[in-house]
């Protein structure tokens, strides 16, 4: 639109002299917004010479120009046309050139390379020779990973004054550093996949005594390749080695010095809109691992980092229905890390993610439409945010978790999907009336007594222990509901016939839900006593360290406190006391079946 136009239609009002004022008004300002612009950054198919011209005349006060896929010399010709209204030009990436064998950069010309302070030429897998860097009087930094078929170095020592820093990950056929040897300010050097050329360092040291220990520079030059004017394709493998990297294998201070070198800010970023789904995934796994990583537990700062940086809102984006299964799946891992018990700022983030409408997503994602892999860490992830957080709690509840944890415990989900609902459920059910009488209403019980039998896995059995004992709480001595038939036999099942043997949270979990289900005067009782459940929990109580921990005591001794009330029809605890290790000795029979 003309600024006549432009004019005419804001402002049909204004006389002829006001439009004349507006138009000039208008035209200032444009230029100097236009004036302000130092970094341009050409779309992912490339710039077209024309296009490049435009934008050159259009801003000239680039400082910082990204070239990506220039596939011929031609479309750097405005470069060398312009060169000299190019004044403030010092940082040019030309990165990922598929023809730039056959032009080796000399399009450039000398009066934009002597200027230039930073030149980027990675990934230009065609490029045989770096003669260009010889007009580069001013060169500080070169940037040339992926560039493998360069062998000589020797153009560098035309830049030998200024020279710092040279990253050069992959170029395994570069003959000798030795080049190298008369940049006497050179810091940092990067040999990542270069091995070969290790053995020259000492060497190269003896002149260049700034420069640092390669192994300490590699870092910067992985998280440098997670920018986001890099390849989807770069950022996914550089994502994925980070991933690598700060598992529990690796050293505690190389972990410490990626975060130093700005991997979260870098990680976090490709999580957002623009990048592809394969590189949010890598990203979201890396983030798991950074969050989970010894360094992070260790360091409060790398925690708060991640939440400064933006991760929480990013992740609650990708468990949308936008994003594939495995991005849902990486995005759920890495939300319930951060959520998780291990998390130093736990409880901040789990207030985030319930702001942020994670709890919405996450029920969703426990549908019958989602993959179990999907249904498995949207219940772990909501699991870590409802624990010991009511607020998060009464959300989950409010969205319908109950109801679709419920079903995901049932003969349909694998045995590890249904023990990892019940989990969940515990932890939603803890302490929270509501959530405990709707989830008997939904039919829980029934499908967690059917996860105490044999055939499931320890875990699976403590899972629906802990459950039922959450469901009901700790202090209630009347049920929500009547447990279904064969619930006692279920969790006599639980306590083994070695009490020695079995691991001491089943036997805890299993304690407790006896406990509750004593609590039922009319039928539990008897059919605890007919099951013989008096002489195990009585041996529960009785056995010592290192057999027995004292939870696992404390929890026998409530149930047989339970089965007491019962059967004198005592449920005003205050009346019994507060001596609960020698309640036991006042149930009939107790002690002699013992």
């Amino acid at each position: 639109m003309s600024e006549d136009l432009f004019a005419q239609a804001l402002f049909p009002w204004l006389d002829r002299e006001s439009k004349a004022s507006l138009r000039g008004v208008t035209r200032g300002m444009c230029s100097l917004v236009d004036g302000s612009i130092t970094r341009v950054s050409s779309p992912k198919d490339g710039f077209t010479a024309a296009a490049l011209s435009t934008a050159l005349r259009q801003w000239p006060g680039v400082r910082d120009l990204t070239l990506l896929g220039v596939s011929s010399a031609s479309v750097l010709e405005p470069l060398t046309a312009k060169a000299s209204s190019l004044a403030r030009l010092t940082s040019l990436t030309l990165r990922q050139a598929p023809q730039a064998g056959s032009w080796r950069l000399m399009a450039l010309g000398g009066g934009v390379a002597a200027r230039l302070r930073v030149l980027d030429i990675s990934d230009c897998a065609g490029l045989r020779s770096i003669d260009v860097v010889r007009s580069c009087e001013q060169l500080r930094c070169l940037w040339m990973p992926g560039c493998v078929h360069v062998t000589d170095l020797s153009p560098l020592v035309a830049c030998s004054e200024t020279l710092e820093e040279v990253w050069m990950a992959g170029n395994v056929f570069v003959r000798s550093l030795m080049p190298l040897a008369a940049c006497a300010g050179l810091r940092k050097l990067d040999l990542h996949h270069c091995e070969e050329l290790r053995d020259e360092v000492e060497d190269l040291q003896q002149t260049c005594t700034q420069l640092a220990e390669p192994s300490s520079v590699e870092f910067e030059g992985l998280v440098h390749k997670l920018l986001p004017n890099m390849s989807p394709s770069a950022q996914a493998a550089a994502a994925s080695v980070l991933q690598d990297k700060f598992d529990e294998d690796y050293s505690f201070e190389a972990q410490d010095a990626i975060v130093s070198a700005g991997a979260i800010p870098a990680v976090v970023q490709l999580l957002g809109p623009h990048s592809s789904g394969y590189v949010q995934q890598a990203a979201a796994h890396a983030l798991c691992e950074l969050a989970d990583s010894q360094a992070a537990q260790h360091h409060v700062q790398h925690h708060a980092a991640i939440a400064a940086a933006g991760a929480i809102p990013h992740l609650v984006r990708l468990l949308g229905p936008q994003s594939s299964a495995g991005v849902q799946t990486a995005a759920a891992s890495a939300l319930s890390i951060l959520a998780s018990y291990r998390a130093l700022y736990r409880a901040q983030n789990q207030t985030a993610i319930g702001a942020s409408g994670g709890i919405l997503f996450l029920v969703r994602l426990l549908g019958p439409e989602a993959s179990s892999d999907v249904q498995r860490e949207a219940a772990d992830a909501l699991e870590k945010l409802v624990d010991l957080h009511a607020q998060n709690q009464d959300a989950a509840s409010a969205t319908g978790a109950i109801p679709a944890l419920v079903r995901l415990m049932g003969p349909d989900s694998t045995t590890f999907l249904r023990g990892r609902a019940a989990s969940a459920l515990c932890h939603l059910c803890f302490n929270h009336a509501r959530n405990q009488e709707a989830s008997a209403t939904a039919g829980a019980i029934p499908a967690l007594v059917q996860l105490l039998d044999l055939e499931s896995s320890a875990d699976v059995q403590a899972y629906a222990a802990r459950a039922l004992r959450a469901l009901f709480g700790s202090h209630a001595p009347t049920p929500a509901s009547v447990p279904p038939a064969g619930a006692v036999a279920a969790l006599m099942q639980l306590l083994g016939p070695d009490l020695r043997l079995q691991p001491a949270d089943i036997e805890e979990a299993g304690a407790w839900a006896l406990r509750i289900l004593a609590a039922d005067p009319a039928h539990n009782p008897a059919a605890i006593a007919t099951a013989g459940a008096v002489p195990v929990l009585v041996q529960l109580e009785q056995l010592s360290a290192p057999y027995m921990p004292v939870d696992v005591q404390v929890a026998a001794n409530w149930a047989m406190c339970t089965l007491y009330a019962a059967a004198e029809d005592v449920w005003n605890m205050d009346e019994i006391g507060e001596d609960w290790r020698g309640l036991f000795h006042f149930i009939p029979g107790a002690v002699a079946e013992a």
